[in-house]
């Protein structure tokens, strides 16, 4: 679901939304330019601080776009560099991901309870887990 803003917090026009950095307002570039849009519809002036950009001027917006667009590709290449790294780690035997909350044990004690249809809250309690 796309993060949406609170019209709690801005009424609409002639309002100022400031915030710090471009990837604080939306996840993708789709949802970046969603947000945008809403934002100028109800009348309502976006300025980002650390890249400089004002959505009341034309090359405000331009560079608002284009930018968004660079840091989904950006996001995108550093999730697949790490994927990779981690693929890689693995097969050297480096990586060993995070190590289990329970003990071999613990869990099958917990799978058996489970199956026999005990509280699951109570189970998650007992067993300090979500």
């Amino acid at each position: 679901m796309p993060f949406t803003i609170k019209p709690l917090f801005i009424r609409g026009d002639g309002d100022t939304l400031v915030v710090y950095a471009l990837d604080r307002l939306g996840r993708s570039t789709v949802d970046l330019l969603t947000q945008i849009n809403l934002l100028t519809e109800r009348g309502i002036r976006l300025v980002i601080l650390k890249q400089g950009f004002d959505t009341d001027t034309p090359a405000g917006k331009l560079a608002l776009t284009m930018f968004a667009a660079f840091a989904e590709f950006e996001h995108s290449i550093r999730k697949e560099r790490q994927i990779k790294g981690i693929a890689r780690a693995r097969t050297e035997g480096k990586y060993q991901g995070r190590k289990p909350k329970l003990s071999a044990e613990q869990q099958a004690e917990l799978r058996r309870r489970f199956n026999a249809n005990e509280n699951r809250s109570e189970l998650a309690r007992q067993f300090n887990i979500d």
